[in-house]
């Protein structure tokens, strides 16, 4: 597969919901990125994501995206942060997402 970005790059991406996300989705199902598996997500990771949730970068939506590519692939360990991403991940079940949960769930974070 032809990529711009390498795979330390991709790996940035997904964990950040970078602008190169969709490159480094590719490669990621590609199986590009089997040498790095499992991407360990931090506390760190979630927290820049949500302040970027905050700061109008990302959309609720692809915060509740993010969460379900996080909550649903084997590639990432979440173990630090399940029970957060269980929750942005299932809007239906814990309630819909909004600013001000996100700010709460940072606060919590903070």
């Amino acid at each position: 597969m032809q990529s711009n970005i390498t795979p330390q790059l991709a790996i940035q991406a997904l964990l950040s919901w970078g602008s190169d996300r969709n490159q480094a989705i590719s490669l990621l199902l590609a199986g590009e990125l089997e040498r790095f598996l499992p991407i360990e997500v931090k506390v760190s990771d979630l927290r820049d994501v949500l302040a970027r949730v905050m700061s109008q970068q990302l959309s609720l939506d692809e915060l509740e995206v993010w969460a379900n590519m996080l909550e649903a692939r084997v590639e990432f360990d979440i173990t630090d942060i399940e029970g957060e991403i269980y929750a942005l991940a299932n809007a239906e079940q814990m309630g819909e997402l909004s600013l001000e949960k996100v700010q709460q769930l940072l606060d919590l974070l903070n």
